[in-house]
């Protein structure tokens, strides 16, 4: 939020967890996160590198942030949801069998493949240095509208959980976020609200769902 109103554009390497099931993974906020940004004006130099993936307890991933500054942040008009055309999402595996990225993937193209054709889920595998220091596994998802709403969700790997099961909650999290409309998907009302609030003095407007508690 403070990072493009800052004097100078910022340039932060992050290290730790970088997915966990308390805030937005690093593929949430590389995909859906900073995008939201963009119709405010905040775009070019914008960017999320992942350099390596952390898992919990012991995380050891790292990553880069760079934002550029902005003096005023663009007002918002925003009030039609449109429809959905595709799905993208990211299965990723750190000190794990590779195949557990995949079973995430056929579990969820299986039910996501009913309702629309044009779905890519990519499996990242990370070995080595680069894995972090605990074993873990995760899929995120994003679905995108006609009009460029952006609805995700993710599920994380727990002790004793199959991917299958994994991929089917990160899957009805998605489906349930799509059936609650809006431009704004529930994540990030919190987000957009306060960006609407730092603009112009120009009349905004944003349609969402129903607000969450934090909200």
């Amino acid at each position: 939020m403070l990072a493009p109103f800052s004097k100078k554009p910022l340039a932060l390497t992050l290290r730790g967890i970088t997915t966990d099931d308390k805030d937005l993974s690093v593929d949430l906020i590389r995909t859906v996160t900073l995008p939201h940004l963009e119709p405010f004006g905040i775009s070019d130099g914008l960017e999320l590198k992942i350099r390596k993936r952390g898992s919990p307890p012991l995380g050891g991933g790292e990553v880069l942030f760079l934002c550029p500054i902005v003096k005023q942040v663009k007002t918002l008009n925003f009030v039609e949801p449109g429809k959905i055309k595709r799905i993208r999402g990211i299965a990723h595996a750190v000190r794990v069998s590779p195949q557990f990225s995949n079973r995430m993937i056929e579990a969820a193209r299986g039910v996501l493949n009913r309702y629309i054709p044009d779905i890519y889920l990519y499996s990242d595998v990370y070995k080595g240095e680069d894995s972090g220091k605990s074993p873990g596994y995760a899929l995120s998802l994003v679905a995108e509208t006609t009009t460029s709403a952006l609805h995700c969700a993710e599920a994380v790997s727990r002790p004793g959980v199959a991917p299958e099961d994994i991929a089917l909650r990160a899957t009805r999290s998605l489906l349930g976020e799509i059936e609650r409309g809006g431009c704004v998907d529930q994540k990030h009302q919190t987000l957009v609200l306060l960006m609407m609030v730092l603009g112009s003095e120009d009349v905004g407007r944003c349609r969402m769902a129903e607000p969450t508690e934090r909200t």
